[in-house]
C-alpha cells in the first residue's frame, strides 16, 4: 500500500511540474480533443495508448509510468466532469 501511495503522490507531483511548464492538462485535452474531433477524454486516452506502446518497448522507463497513469487520471477526471454535468460523451 506504500509504494501504491508514493507512486501516486509522484503523478500527482509530476502532473503539477507539468502543467507549470506545459499549461493546463485539461484545456490542453479539451484542444486536442476538438482537433483529433472526439472528447477531451478520448484525447487524453490516446496518449495513455501512446504510453503503454513506449512501455513495451522499455518498461524500465520509469517516465513513461508517471505519464501514463497521469494521463489516465486526466482522463477520468474529464470523463467525471462531462458526465457530471450531464453531457454524456461530449465533454467541450
Amino acid at each position: 500500500m506504500q509504494l501504491r501511495e508514493s507512486i501516486l503522490k509522484d503523478v500527482n507531483r509530476t502532473i503539477e511540474q507539468r502543467e507549470k511548464t506545459h499549461g493546463d492538462a485539461t484545456q490542453t485535452f479539451h484542444n486536442l480533443g476538438k482537433r483529433w474531433e472526439m472528447s477531451a477524454y478520448q484525447a487524453a486516452l490516446f496518449c495513455v495508448d501512446l504510453k503503454r506502446e513506449r512501455l513495451s518497448q522499455n518498461p524500465d522507463n520509469v517516465d513513461n509510468w508517471r505519464d501514463m497513469i497521469g494521463y489516465l487520471a486526466i482522463a477520468y477526471q474529464l470523463y467525471t466532469i462531462a458526465h457530471r454535468h450531464g453531457r454524456g460523451d461530449k465533454d467541450e
